[in-house]
């Protein structure tokens, strides 16, 4: 099912635990992302970007003997380029997610022929895919047990729509979850 998403996903969100650093899975992960390639039946313009989770504040990059950069050194050799960090937990480094997906977005739109978004029409009729039968943009979030894709979806939807815990593998399958960026 994760691979099947990741297949279809415009934007696919590969994420690990910044702390423990690139594991065996995540480099699997990312070598089938290459093999499959940009491009798809189902998404043209995939796009994948790493994920550096758990760096809350901003200690870790002070600290020259922390083992935190060189797992980010690391995560940017695998192929997707320098990984993000972020906080899930706590909301930081969001702000680079979310114009990442607000380009690609946009970049979609007028692929489609779509007028660009309108920052004060928040109907959902105007939602990109309504004008065509394209999906809206399809994102994957994939990484291992406890990195925090479920903190991550939940902090994009600003709602705890998804069960989150200490506990690994406490979201067991693939989810789909319909939102609206910015309306």
């Amino acid at each position: 099912q994760t691979l099947k998403a990741a297949k279809s996903a415009d934007l696919v969100l590969l994420m690990f635990d910044a702390r423990v650093g690139v594991t065996t899975d995540l480099a699997e992960t990312a070598r089938w992302l290459r093999k499959v390639g940009p491009a798809s039946e189902d998404s043209q313009h995939r796009e994948v970007r790493i994920l550096a989770n758990k760096l809350e504040g901003d200690a870790w990059s002070a600290n020259y003997d922390s083992p935190v950069l060189g797992h980010l050194d690391e995560a940017a050799r695998v192929g997707f380029g320098e990984a993000i960090p972020i906080s899930a937990e706590h909301g930081e480094g969001l702000a680079d997610v979310a114009a990442i997906i607000e380009d690609l977005t946009e970049a979609k739109r007028e692929r489609l022929g779509i007028a660009p978004a309108n920052e004060n029409d928040h109907d959902a009729d105007n939602a990109i895919g309504s004008a065509s039968d394209e999906k809206p943009l399809q994102l994957a979030i994939l990484g291992r047990q406890n990195v925090g894709k479920s903190t991550l979806v939940n902090a994009l939807l600003k709602e705890e729509r998804v069960i989150t815990g200490s506990t690994p593998g406490l979201t067991r399958d693939s989810i789909a979850v319909k939102w609206s960026w910015q309306g």
